[in-house]
């Protein structure tokens, strides 16, 4: 029983299981409101995300802030399985079954995520040098899941809690090289908040056979920090047409924080009670992207506009070191994943004061297809359609959008699952 429980812990702490949605929710109302289809466009302060080139296209200063809602909901057939060796691949709770009398399955068949991301940024220009910084939220977010049931006559309450996210902080510059070359650079500081809580607790009814209450709990909390280089251009061969290539690079984000793991009430089973608690620090191989676009305005009020995003997701892999490997075992294994690549389409139709906006995404799962688990939220491929609407008067721009996604629907072992839900962005700007 013991190894049993060591075996649990290293799978748990291993990885992440909370994701709002594939790896990252990009920036940018209007950007999503097009589907994401930015690349080629980038006129705007997201312009220090999209592409950093494209701030050479705005006159004047100003700023923007945008905020970003997601929730969706992973269901199943199925619930979580409860076993005596779980196996997190094939969708079981990742602690074990320890009584006989505990459910061989838990009720519960939906893990919701949620993700509140904020974008704010300023830029100016000074002489021909496009100027521009700014803070953003991306990707990850919060996800829980819960239930307690009786098996037999006695109650088992069973939670997972995670949370995987990231902070970044940019400066961005940009300048006219010639008439229809631009160019733009720019530095994200990353900074990571990684947090993983799985806690079980069995009470025993009045006349229980089983020997006692127990309560086992296993927690991860970090952060961590890195340094990426965005390197952008933009080529307007006509008017009417503008296309754009970013590149940013990979960077390991280094993460430090504690792990605690805790049990008691097992003395019978010959477990004494543990409150094992060490430092850790991991290395986080944060991937890099190639993204191409490009934008045309077949009549004037009106542009149409595709991207292309390859995101290098092989890299990624379980790299922990623990200080005090008495419980908690170093692991150094590839995740398996693939790399992805995004398709996004969209459009744009502007009159007096008011754009209105569609799009399409398409994005793929980056795990492996022997990954299947109601908890993992990154297995799913997703297809999104956005709609939104901007309007401008003098100096203040708002901006509105919603997006819905869905997944594709995977199974295993006649488990079948899905991911789907909605999003909201708004922006509010102002130029000056």
């Amino acid at each position: 029983m013991r190894k049993i429980f060591s075996i649990c812990i290293i799978m748990v702490l291993s990885g992440s299981f909370a994701f709002s949605g594939g790896l990252f929710v990009t920036p940018g109302t209007r950007a999503g409101a097009m589907g994401g289809a930015y690349t080629g466009i980038a006129d705007d302060a997201t312009a220090i995300y999209w592409n950093p080139a494209g701030l050479v296209q705005i006159n004047g200063s100003g700023v923007e802030l945008d905020i970003i809602y997601v929730k969706r909901n992973a269901t199943s057939n199925t619930s979580l399985m409860n076993v005596n060796t779980p196996d997190e691949k094939d969708g079981d709770f990742p602690l074990p079954k320890v009584y006989p009398t505990e459910p061989n399955e838990y009720n519960s068949k939906k893990f919701t995520t949620n993700s509140f991301l904020p974008f704010i940024a300023g830029y100016s220009k000074i002489n021909d040098i496009s100027l521009a910084g700014g803070f953003y939220a991306i990707g990850g977010g919060g996800g829980n899941w819960n239930d307690t049931v009786k098996g037999g006559v006695d109650d088992v309450s069973v939670s997972v809690d995670g949370a995987l996210g990231f902070i970044i902080g940019n400066i961005s510059a940009a300048k006219k090289i010639v008439s229809k070359v631009y160019v733009g650079i720019g530095l994200n500081y990353i900074y990571s908040i990684d947090n993983t809580e799985v806690e079980k607790q069995y009470t025993r009814a009045t006349g229980s056979s089983m020997p006692s209450d127990y309560s086992v709990a296993i927690e991860k909390s970090g952060t961590g920090n890195g340094i990426q280089m965005v390197l952008g251009t933009m080529y307007i061969p006509i008017d009417k047409l503008r296309m754009g290539f970013v590149y940013k690079n990979g960077t390991t984000v280094n993460i430090s924080g504690k792990s605690e793991y805790t049990l008691t009430g097992l003395a019978s089973l010959g477990l004494p009670d543990v409150n094992n608690e060490t430092n850790y620090s991991q290395n986080y191989a944060y991937p890099a992207t190639y993204s191409f676009g490009a934008s045309y305005d077949p009549i004037n009020p009106l542009t149409i506009a595709f991207s292309i995003i390859v995101n290098k997701y092989s890299v990624l892999k379980n790299d922990v070191d623990y200080k005090n490997e008495t419980v908690f075992k170093d692991v150094n294994t590839s995740l398996n994943y693939s790399d992805t690549t995004q398709v996004m389409i969209g459009g744009e139709y502007r009159m007096a004061k008011i754009s209105l906006r569609g799009g399409f995404q398409i994005d793929p799962g980056p795990a492996p297809s022997d990954k299947r688990t109601l908890l993992d939220t990154k297995m799913y491929s997703h297809k999104v359609i956005y709609l939104g609407f901007g309007y401008k008067l003098k100096m203040l721009r708002t901006d509105f959008s919603y997006g819905y996604s869905m997944s594709n629907k995977p199974n295993k072992n006649e488990r079948e699952y899905k991911y789907s839900g909605g999003g909201y962005r708004l922006t509010v700007g102002y130029e000056y």
